[in-house]
């Protein structure tokens, strides 16, 4: 079993952090910490995965690389940020699936 945590939530619409341009690459996000520490607990018996490690540094994260943003909005990926997630993932899962 593969457990996958909490993403992350940008307290603004994407379209509208890139284009004011002050964020560059990571913008402030909202997420309840303990979520995903408790699935984390819940999941002994499986691989559980932490999205936020992937692209945040405390209460920032990034939502674009150099040229393709990895979210649609506020808190869905976009169809290049799902393949850059799992590409991260996939190292974690060997063995497992």
């Amino acid at each position: 079993m593969i457990v996958i945590g909490q993403s992350p939530v940008f307290r603004s619409d994407i379209e509208w952090l890139a284009a004011r341009g002050k964020f560059e690459n990571g913008a402030p996000v909202e997420f309840d910490e303990n979520i995903n520490r408790q699935l984390q607990k819940l999941s002994r018996e499986a691989v559980f995965i932490d999205p936020l490690t992937y692209l945040c540094q405390g209460r920032t994260c990034q939502f674009r690389s150099a040229d393709k943003v990895y979210f649609g909005d506020s808190n869905h990926l976009t169809v290049f940020g799902s393949e850059w997630y799992v590409g991260q993932f996939l190292p974690l899962l060997n063995g497992v699936l």
